[in-house]
């Protein structure tokens, strides 16, 4: 099962402090929910889950140093407001091939960081197109959305 790929970060002898980048690609869970993943993970930059069959990441734990976080080809379609909570400094986001389909999901994103570029940093699927994203911030600087 996808639950037995993690198990090796649950163990006691898991040095989890010391991970800095962590790639779980393809170890698919069964219940669409991250598994085996907690806080302990403290000096984490890099994460990686993609195609993980995730429905939901509402159980992501808190992970300050998180700064890249790949989660394509997943089936997310909302709750990405955990990301600004307990991800704040978080610079690059992939959510390409998953089911997000109004723009205004990522509005929680948008709202709690001063403003992104997201040419490079967040990747859509074919759903949303280049105009809504314009719409989604209010930046007060010259950065550009698209």
């Amino acid at each position: 099962s996808g639950q037995d790929s993690f198990l090796h970060l649950e163990g006691k002898n898991c040095l989890c402090w010391q991970v800095k980048e962590l790639v779980l690609d393809n170890c698919r869970s069964d219940d669409g929910k991250i598994v085996g993943l907690s806080s302990d993970f403290e000096n984490l930059e890099f994460l990686s889950m993609i195609n993980v069959n995730l429905l939901s990441i509402s159980n992501l734990p808190k992970l300050n140093k998180l700064r890249k976080l790949e989660l394509s080809d997943n089936r997310i379609s909302g709750g990405l407001e955990v990301l600004a909570e307990r991800t704040p400094n978080l610079t690059h986001l992939n959510l390409s091939g998953n089911k997000i389909k109004d723009i205004n999901t990522l509005e929680p994103l948008v709202s709690e960081r001063q403003c992104w570029d997201l040419r490079d940093d967040i990747s859509f699927g074919e759903h949303v197109c280049a105009a809504e994203v314009q719409h989604l911030g209010n930046c007060s600087n010259s950065t550009s959305w698209f």
